[in-house]
């Protein structure tokens, strides 16, 4: 089962925890089986990942919530940087 890093940041919507086991094959997948008060804040009504939040697989970035996993694969949740 792949697991998400959660930030800081959003800590007090999963108990807490730094890091969440959860089941799927994809990275969408992974992301709905998050506790829905964490789930609400990442994901937006349409499914796709809040334009605030970089989701990140062994230091490269997701550009598809449809990315498949394998066991063990660890997600991160970033918040973006914003800037100019």
């Amino acid at each position: 089962m792949p697991a998400i890093a959660i930030p800081d940041v959003l800590r007090r919507y999963s108990g807490g925890e730094a890091r969440l086991v959860v089941r799927g094959s994809t990275a969408r997948e992974a992301l709905e089986a998050l506790p829905a008060a964490l789930r609400e804040r990442v994901l937006d009504e349409q499914g796709r990942l809040q334009p605030y939040l970089v989701l990140v697989l062994d230091g490269a970035r997701v550009e598809s919530l449809d990315r498949a996993l394998a066991p063990g694969d660890r997600l991160e949740i970033l918040a973006a940087a914003g800037g100019g």
